[in-house]
């Protein structure tokens, strides 16, 4: 076998479900915890890192185990719309960047009745020219503020 014979592998190529950046999503998170033979509700506040089909990627205050089962309601203010549904931790890890902070995938095991169509369409429009020229404008929007306030307004782009 010659040298080009062999395929050539992507290393993005392993994921199988392309993951989309969420900016400004606040997840509310229940998690259910057996003391003995009770179970104890343990709410807590997480932020979404990005979204993909079957899942998300979540940054936790803690460190869930994976198989965890959780409750999960995920606010994502850009487009003024929540997603409910249960999942099951995939994987958890801190994270190299934040000390004191996790990153984590779960998997949905369970979406609220029309919330898998609403992933789709959130998805959908995330990919959209508009979503993208949007962050555009509100990252150069950010570099360029001196006042070093975080909020931030949208400016359509000015047509040339």
């Amino acid at each position: 076998m010659s040298e080009g014979d062999y395929p050539t592998r992507n290393v993005s190529s392993r994921r199988r479900f392309e993951r989309l950046p969420l900016t400004r999503c606040s997840i509310e998170i229940v998690r259910f915890v057996f003391f003995g033979m009770k179970e104890k509700v343990m709410p807590f506040k997480a932020t979404g890192v990005d979204l993909s089909e079957v899942g998300m990627q979540l940054a936790l205050p803690e460190k869930l185990p994976i198989g965890d089962k959780l409750l999960i309601r995920a606010t994502i203010d850009v487009f003024k719309d929540t997603i409910e549904g249960e999942c099951v931790v995939v994987w958890c890890a801190s994270n190299a960047r934040v000390a004191g902070e996790f990153l984590a995938g779960v998997e949905w095991t369970a979406l609220s009745d029309g919330h898998y169509g609403k992933i789709q369409q959130i998805r959908k429009a995330m990919r959209s020219r508009e979503f993208q020229q949007m962050l555009q404008t509100k990252h150069r929007m950010k570099k360029e503020k001196s006042d070093g306030m975080d909020e931030l307004e949208y400016k359509p782009p000015t047509p040339y």
